[in-house]
């Protein structure tokens, strides 16, 4: 008795679409992974610290200085002048100002600190992008007023740290620029 083959056609595993669907999932992670370590090696996140024990450090230093300047009384305005060209800053203090009793002022330590800085340190400091962080030093022009180049700010809410050379003593604030024409850096207790 003669067998029936039925000869069934079978075709190249290459021209199957089910095998081109199957192993196109893995070789397209593969191109992702690819590009998204390209894209992250080429802009590393600043935001990340990999000193972060230093960074806390630094901060209870910062609040100490901070503390200073609650002591001292000191404030700060800042501001632009009217052609945009200058960045002017009136600084105050309770100590200065004389309007502490005499018996408070003998109470703080006031050894190292200098009513009347010749410099001050304005420290402008961008939110997300820090390639955009800088400092001014402000000279003084006068008793508590002192004034510096401005250069171009972008929009946006900076972060400003004001201190005297020495950085005995800290201001810290938000300065929405230029929806805000000027910024006044109280002495806060942190």
């Amino acid at each position: 008795m003669p067998q029936d083959h039925t000869h069934q056609q079978t075709t190249p595993w290459y021209k199957n679409r089910w095998a081109w669907l199957v192993f196109s999932i893995p070789l397209l992670t593969i191109v992702a992974g690819v590009i998204t370590y390209r894209i992250a090696a080429d802009n590393p996140h600043s935001l990340v610290q990999d000193d972060y024990f230093k960074k806390g450090l630094a901060i209870n230093l910062s609040l100490e200085k901070q503390n200073r300047a609650h002591e001292y009384g000191i404030r700060a305005r800042v501001s632009q002048d009217k052609d945009g060209q200058l960045l002017l800053l009136k600084l105050d203090s309770l100590i200065s100002s004389q309007t502490l009793p005499a018996k408070e002022v003998e109470k703080i330590n006031t050894t190292n600190f200098n009513f009347e800085p010749e410099n001050l340190l304005l420290t402008f400091s961008h939110p997300t992008q820090e390639k955009l962080d800088f400092q001014i030093t402000l000279e003084r022009l006068s008793l508590g007023e002192y004034a510096a180049q401005l250069p171009d700010l972008v929009q946006t809410f900076w972060y400003v740290r004001l201190s005297d050379q020495q950085e005995n003593w800290l201001l810290k604030s938000r300065w929405h620029y230029p929806s805000e024409q000027q910024l006044v850096m109280p002495a806060t207790q942190k």
